[in-house]
């Protein structure tokens, strides 16, 4: 179980200050798709995505959905001969990802589909094939060769995936050290229904905890300071 917790000091004395405390549950450590540390599989002609279950998910909501990645990225920064890291956050908005699922007369199991989470939600990123086409004519089209090994995580992740990245954080792909990403649906939450009474979206439990309190404790700022300047000093 993960919270959410927030206080506020006042200005009067200790002894005479209002306690206003906050805390939300967000419940199933908010699930999600993350990327492995070693992300780069190529099965059947395609270019996959090692992923990893975070959280107690449904994973089966997670077929045939455009998926995305966003997170954290640690870049490499040069500037008069010394080197520091930063942390930059980043998401791609186009949907680059999605994980299929196999028609209905492919399984016909008496126990419906089972999904595994390590063999079955790898999404796919792109074909194996026009990878390679894109990578020979941008090397053509610069005179220069291209070497795959010249990215130090180049073995750990696709390069077509480090130049998404790179595109997004207007670095080198070679300046990206590390990241921590994750997938995430490209579709919208948004209010539907006849009415427009419902909201449409995934992780409405935690969501609306935080956001609930989160608002409530900024609604009491402006009575913290009517009570403050009631109290004496």
């Amino acid at each position: 179980m993960d919270l959410a917790n927030a206080g506020e000091v006042g200005k009067a004395p200790v002894a005479n200050q209002v306690a206003d405390v906050v805390s939300a549950k967000s419940s199933n450590l908010c699930p999600c798709v993350k990327l492995k540390p070693v992300s780069k599989v190529t099965k059947g002609g395609y270019l996959e995505v090692g992923v990893q279950t975070y959280g107690g998910g449904l994973w089966h909501t997670w077929f045939d959905r455009d998926l995305t990645i966003a997170g954290r990225v640690i870049v490499k920064k040069e500037k008069s001969g010394s080197v520091s890291y930063i942390h930059r956050l980043v998401r791609v908005e186009d949907p680059i990802m999605r994980i299929p699922t196999l028609a209905i007369h492919f399984d016909r199991g008496t126990d419906g589909f089972k999904v595994n989470t390590q063999s079955h939600l790898l999404p796919v990123l792109a074909t194996r094939e026009l990878n390679k086409a894109v990578t020979k004519n941008d090397a053509q089209n610069d005179g220069e060769k291209t070497d795959p090994k010249s990215s130090p995580n180049s073995s750990k992740h696709h390069t077509l995936l480090l130049q998404l990245l790179a595109d997004q954080l207007n670095c080198e792909p070679d300046d990206i050290c590390d990241f921590e990403l994750q997938a995430c649906d490209t579709q919208p939450s948004l209010v539907g229904g006849a009415q427009k009474e419902f909201i449409f979206s995934g992780r409405l439990d935690n969501l609306c905890m935080s956001f609930c309190s989160l608002k409530a404790r900024n609604m009491t700022e402006a009575l913290l300071t009517y009570l403050e300047g009631q109290v004496p000093a």
